[in-house]
């Protein structure tokens, strides 16, 4: 398990997403909401080491998915081993603040997460492959990729990348 898996959960603590263990089969939400946290906040300047390709459901860590199997798979008392939650910096904290700002307290948040959490992803996605892409071109290429999201959402997931990043 890496380093970074205690970040993530730093992270996941600060902004108070209290998610279920993300291993059993019915938590399939909760895997795509801790890959899309992480690769936000890593976008945004969090020092996460994983790297992210595009996949079915937007940016994927497969290192990222074994560090939660690995720390969830343990017995409860086993679990204390990899230590308590490391302290976000400033800085760090700054980034969370905004993405609380910017994605948690837009309406739409509270009925559609996962869906505007995986349109945002995929744009910054496309805009760190692609820094030059016009918003024209991340809102084709996000609607091409994810053809189930709707229009709407991803109009909203893309001015609120503009609020959190350009």
């Amino acid at each position: 398990m890496s380093n970074d898996y205690g970040k993530v959960r730093a992270i996941l603590k600060y902004l108070k997403i209290d998610l279920r263990n993300p291993i059993e089969d019915e938590h399939f939400r909760d895997r795509l909401i801790i890959q899309k946290l992480a690769f936000i906040s890593k976008f945004l300047g969090i020092g996460l080491n994983y790297s992210f390709g595009l996949y079915k459901k937007g940016p994927y860590s497969p290192t990222l998915t074994d560090d939660y199997y690995s720390y969830h798979e343990n017995d409860p008392p086993l679990v204390y081993k990899f230590g308590t939650i490391p302290s976000l910096n400033m800085g760090e904290s700054r980034i969370l603040e905004k993405m609380k700002d910017v994605i948690f307290s837009h309406p739409i948040y509270k009925t559609h997460k996962l869906d505007l959490l995986q349109a945002i992803s995929t744009i910054l996605y496309f805009r760190m492959k692609e820094p030059n892409s016009s918003v024209d071109q991340l809102v084709y290429n996000t609607k091409t990729e994810k053809p189930y999201l709707t229009e709407r959402i991803i109009t909203i997931a893309m001015n609120l990348v503009k609020v959190l990043k350009f």
